[in-house]
């Protein structure tokens, strides 16, 4: 017993327990068309974790964050929601952003959840953001998640 809780500490003081990975997908607003946001898929949001989400015991998202690509600011940008969907689990949000940034940088509100049985069922996470105005001019953005993963 003291030898297999010995193996367990070595493994989490080598990172192999739990990680943190980013996930981050490029997307335009205005330009063109309007596009309301962006999303992305669980083989996407697990192959910086494990081929095998079965082998994980939780998957968290722990931050989230809407920046512009372009060296322009977020001033056309008014809010912000990322939710988490799966043909078998209900819809649920996991962060929102309101307000009047004054940067290229904004960070949501991240809602607690267990995102595991979502990936499993093949589920993604859908970025809707929304517009004070829609920019004339394409502006690029990027949606950057943060999720962490353990064994334990």
């Amino acid at each position: 017993m003291a030898r297999a809780f010995g193996c367990l500490i070595l493994l989490a003081g080598c990172g192999l327990a739990s990680r943190d990975v980013e996930v981050a997908q490029d997307f335009q607003a205005g330009g063109g068309p309007p596009t309301a946001g962006t999303s992305i898929d669980s083989t996407r949001l697990l192959a910086p974790i494990s081929a095998d989400v079965s082998k994980l015991s939780t998957v968290t998202l722990t931050a989230a964050r809407l920046e512009a690509t372009d060296g322009g600011d977020l001033s056309f940008v008014s809010g912000a929601t990322l939710r988490i969907s799966a043909q078998v689990l209900p819809d649920r949000q996991l962060a929102t952003w309101s307000g009047t940034p004054s940067g290229p940088r904004v960070d949501l509100t991240i809602t607690p959840a267990e995102l595991k049985p979502y990936l499993q069922a093949g589920g993604f996470i859908a970025a809707s953001v929304t517009y004070a105005t829609t920019p004339v001019t394409a502006r690029g953005l990027r949606l950057t998640l943060t999720l962490h993963a353990s064994l334990l």
